[in-house]
């Protein structure tokens, strides 16, 4: 449930909504000064890298670098004002567009591609379709292990020990799309040392 103010795109979310999207917000804004650049997201991927522990090199850390600088192809385009950064209004008015939009360029679109690589990524290799407690621990961040776990627990809907990709997408959905999403996440990305 999201409403829009009328002849905007500004959505009136929760606060709740609000407060889940200002931290994605400060999660990609890596030198924390209030806007979104190329360089933010060059430094995230490196940094998400670093933070699952892997070398430079390695494949996943490849993969996270290239896939930070896709999502940045898609939040430049919120750049309203051509100043090659993007505001927090410019990423809540843009995210109200995205959100209303069929197109391409819909929110939910973006982030189904994302979540499909992350857990394509982190997916069991001898569970195929599922992700252990440690993957995603691994996925989100999270730095201390109950932290993890608890919230893990609540993504696991079916108590069998396991995220299926099913429940992992149900999650992400609802953390950014619902009102009130049911999780307690405000853990996620600890382990990333700003």
């Amino acid at each position: 449930y999201q409403r829009r103010v009328r002849g905007s795109n500004q959505i009136m979310t929760t606060s709740a909504q609000r407060e889940r999207l200002t931290g994605l917000f400060k999660f990609f804004d890596a030198d924390g000064n209030g806007k979104l650049t190329k360089e933010d997201f060059e430094i995230g991927g490196v940094r998400y890298g670093e933070g699952l522990k892997k070398p430079k090199d390695h494949p996943i850390s490849v993969a996270y670098r290239e896939n930070f600088m896709k999502m940045w192809d898609e939040i430049k385009k919120l750049d309203t004002n051509k100043d090659d950064s993007v505001s927090e209004d410019e990423f809540f008015n843009g995210l109200g567009a995205w959100m209303k939009s069929d197109s391409e360029n819909s929110l939910g679109k973006i982030l189904q591609s994302w979540t499909d690589i992350l857990f394509k990524t982190f997916e069991s290799p001898d569970r195929k379709g599922s992700i252990t407690p440690k993957e995603f621990q691994t996925i989100a961040l999270i730095a201390d292990e109950g932290e993890a776990n608890k919230v893990f627990g609540q993504i696991d809907k079916d108590k069998n020990g396991f995220i299926s990709e099913k429940e992992f997408k149900d999650f992400c959905h609802s953390y950014f799309f619902e009102p009130t999403s049911g999780y307690d996440c405000k853990c996620f990305f600890t382990a990333v040392a700003k």
